[in-house]
Formats: C-alpha cells, sequence, structure tokens
C-alpha cells in the first residue's frame, strides 16, 4: 500500500468519523492487508454475500469499493451526497423504516432531561389553560341565563377571546418545536441505498433506436444523370 493510498484512507476515515460496524469487522488481520481481493475504503475488510461492495462513484483502485452500511453511516456522520476524492455525486434513494423498527433518537442526557421538562411544563400550562377558559365560560352562561352579570358580557367574551387565541398561538408554537423534533426522529431512522456508479461515457439519450435509412441506389444515378456525360478518355498505344 502507498503512502498516498493510506493518507487518502486516512482522511476518508477521519471525514466520516465513523468506525466500522462490529458485523462487519475483519475475521482475521490477513484479509485487511489482502491485495488480490477487493476491500472496503472505509473498515478495510472483504464483502461477502451478506455485506456485498459496491462502487458508488468513479475512485479507482483500493479506493474504489465500498460496503453499503459503511457509506451509510458515513453520509449521515458528514451529511453529505458528493465523493470527497472524485466529486462525483452518489445515486441515492431513501426508504423508511417500518415503524416497529425505528430506532431511538441519539441524544444526549441533558437534551432527554429538557425534552421531559419541556412537556411536563407544556402539559401543566395547557391544562391550566383550558379549566381556566371552561370556568370562565361556565360561569358566564350561568350569569346569562339568571340575568345578574357580574361584568359587562363584552368584557367577558373579550377575555375569553384573548385567553383562548393566547393558548393556540402558544400551542402552534411549542406544536412546531415537537414537529420538527418527529421530522429529526423521522430522519434518523430512514435508510439510505446507494446504487453502483454508471460506466463512465454511457448515455441513455445518446443511443439511436431507429437503423439508420441508407439512400436508394437510384438517387445516386440521378446525380450522375445531372452532371452530364463524362468525357472518354483514350490510351495510345
Amino acid at each position: 500500500m502507498t503512502t498516498t493510498t493510506r493518507s487518502v484512507r486516512r482522511e476518508v476515515n477521519n471525514v466520516s468519523g465513523v468506525s466500522a460496524p462490529p458485523m462487519e469487522r475483519c475475521a482475521s488481520n490477513t484479509s485487511t492487508f489482502s491485495f488480490s481481493q477487493d476491500i472496503c475504503r472505509i473498515c478495510h475488510c472483504e464483502g461477502d454475500a451478506e455485506t456485498p461492495l459496491i462502487a458508488p462513484c468513479y475512485c479507482a483502485g483500493s479506493l474504489r469499493y465500498v460496503h453499503q452500511s459503511c457509506l451509510q453511516q458515513w453520509i449521515k456522520s458528514s451529511d453529505t451526497k458528493t465523493c470527497e476524492l472524485c466529486k462525483f455525486n452518489f445515486i441515492m434513494h431513501s426508504k423508511i423504516k417500518p415503524f416497529n423498527k425505528w430506532e431511538k433518537l441519539d441524544m444526549s442526557g441533558m437534551e432527554r432531561r429538557k425534552i421531559a421538562c419541556s412537556v411536563t411544563f407544556h402539559v401543566v400550562a395547557i391544562t391550566c389553560v383550558v379549566w381556566s377558559l371552561y370556568v370562565l365560560i361556565e360561569r358566564t352562561t350561568e350569569e346569562v341565563q339568571e340575568g345578574s352579570l357580574e361584568w359587562p358580557f363584552w368584557t367577558k367574551l373579550i377575555v375569553v377571546a384573548i385567553g383562548f387565541t393566547g393558548g393556540l398561538v402558544f400551542m402552534y408554537v411549542q406544536c412546531k418545536m415537537y414537529v420538527q423534533l418527529c421530522k429529526r426522529w423521522r430522519a434518523f431512522n430512514r435508510v439510505i441505498y446507494v446504487q453502483n456508479a454508471p460506466e463512465k461515457g454511457f448515455c441513455l439519450e445518446c443511443e439511436d433506436p431507429e437503423p439508420h435509412l441508407t439512400k436508394p441506389q437510384h438517387s445516386s444515378q440521378k446525380d450522375q444523370r445531372s452532371q452530364g456525360p463524362q468525357p472518354e478518355t483514350h490510351v495510345q498505344h
């Protein structure tokens, strides 16, 4: 292995920040340094029937092949869709896992505590707002039926409208944050599949499906007639 190849592999591993999954680690160290077979450029292990190697870009040599799972982790961690060596845009399509197979969102303990406190506070606040509006509307209805309003009717109506509007705005702002969190969780459980790069020079639009039509022979005869009679050449003996 040359020094340039080692430095490029080290750069790819440093950028990705991803180590090889346990299932894809080499069974022996000898396969890592094997030059007779193709190896993954991230984990340096060979491919097999369960984890085959793909060629997602136009890198050549020992940097051509990579495991699908290794490349998926690299794309998630680096947040890029382009090979950093040959600058080829990966051909990808994504698929969401079934909900029963979703994994927990990767968050720190501080983030989990903040979310728990935020949810508790919002539940208590919404409960208080709804209960206050319910009591105010209930008492106003009783006073209207009895004909003895302690406050003017329009004053209570304005207070109810302000409280209801404030509650809706509060719920909208907080629900927006939770929607973003759900989108983040959904993106975390998205599986990205990378296809093999097409061969260089391959273009579907360049192919001509219709065969080239040959001109009929009589057209060439017409051209000869239009040119006139050809002068005869005499050969002297």
